[in-house]
């Protein structure tokens, strides 16, 4: 079993694409729904991704969408972009799932050879076309091997019963009075703090995400076996809160950024306060520091080109080839092989470096033209 550790990430979000020329007519926005649809999924790479079409969706649709494209029934995962013809206001909107973002960021990975953060798919889908902004966004912070199975009963008690605990925001400010309980026999395995109505701009769900994994057979449920216990405390920001996280995400340049910037929006909302030591919470505390480890996750981008260099030299069969080439024409031969490949590369290489996938690692790894290109050559 791993040692205690936290990670970081996003569970599920909502995105909101309005038209931006100007104010839609009626009469047009259904042929305008079609044209940013259009736009978008060339932008997302979503049917490329999923190496599928869209398709009209029978079943759930997003509340006030009547029309619907949705992923085939052989996708376990939910993934929505939906309109209403009748009302432009409404825009048109996607929803990832938590299971169809994992799995869109699993597969994108795979496809393109880079890693994908939610600033990344906001930052390359943005149009001037339509503008898009978040209307929803669940920030998770999962703590592995951290508590034992009373901790959420035992949380539960010290901040409604005892109230020895407090909720504040990071002006120290209580933020949080109402506190609801979901419990399997005698222990609490879900904990709500803050309403959960339609109008509410955010909340916080502590829950056994171990727990949930095991009883529900989710899709981390290999992860969560390989753990004593996890813990997830998810917050849903929504309304301006996601507005206003959407526009800094836009500006964010680089994955320890992206971490960073997450727990600061989760940190300025939600910190757990102990009143009989006046200090900050464990959990809460081993986040505050600017410079904590344990969020940090460096991104396997950056060693994409020294492993495809590897590759190369290692498993393609390059050198064998070259080394047949001189062993039936003579070593000489093998100096005039390597021009023509150089020559092939040369005639090729206008289509190569615009090819769709090597434009989105190009710009995913700018931050290795920092490094000495001798390193990738030892």
């Amino acid at each position: 079993m791993n040692s205690d550790t936290i990670k970081l990430g996003v569970d599920e979000f909502t995105l909101v694409l309005q038209y931006s020329v100007d104010k839609p007519d009626i009469r047009e926005w259904e042929y305008l729904c079609e044209d940013i649809i259009s736009e978008f999924l060339n932008k997302s790479f979503i049917p490329d991704v999923f190496e599928c079409e869209l398709v009209n969706a029978d079943g759930k649709k997003p509340a006030g969408y009547t029309e619907c494209l949705t992923l085939p029934d052989d996708k376990p995962f939910y993934l929505a972009i939906a309109w209403n013809p009748l009302m432009p206001t409404m825009g048109v909107i996607l929803k990832f799932s938590a299971y169809a973002w994992a799995e869109y960021q699993h597969r994108f990975e795979k496809k393109y050879e880079t890693s994908i953060n939610v600033a990344d798919f906001l930052q390359f889908t943005d149009s001037e076309f339509y503008s898009s902004r978040l209307s929803r966004i669940d920030i998770t912070l999962d703590y592995y091997n951290y508590f034992d199975e009373s901790f959420l009963s035992e949380l539960y008690n010290r901040m409604v019963q005892e109230k020895t605990i407090q909720l504040i925001d990071k002006n120290h400010r209580v933020n949080v009075h109402k506190y609801n309980a979901v419990l399997s026999g005698e222990i609490i395995n879900t904990l709500y703090c803050g309403s959960r109505g339609a109008n509410t701009r955010s909340f916080l769900r502590i829950y056994n995400k171990k727990r949930e994994q095991e009883e529900t057979f989710g899709f981390r449920l290999n992860e969560a076996q390989n753990h004593n216990s996890w813990f997830r405390f998810e917050a849903s920001f929504r309304s301006i809160y996601a507005h206003d996280i959407s526009r800094h995400l836009k500006l964010i340049s680089s994955q320890e950024e992206y971490h960073n910037y997450l727990k600061d929006v989760f940190l300025e909302k939600y910190r757990f306060f102990d009143k009989k030591k006046e200090a900050y919470c464990p959990w809460t505390d081993a986040l505050i520091p600017e410079d904590t480890t344990i969020l940090r996750c460096e991104s396997p981008r950056n060693n994409s080109l020294k492993q495809s260099i590897e590759n190369l030299l290692n498993n393609s069969g390059l050198f064998s080839t070259v080394a047949k080439v001189g062993l039936i024409f003579g070593e000489e031969a093998e100096d005039k092989f390597w021009n023509f490949l150089k020559k092939a590369y040369q005639r090729d290489r206008s289509y190569l470096i615009n090819k769709k996938e090597l434009q989105i690692w190009a710009k995913k790894n700018k931050e290795i033209s920092r490094d000495d290109l001798a390193e990738y050559f030892k």
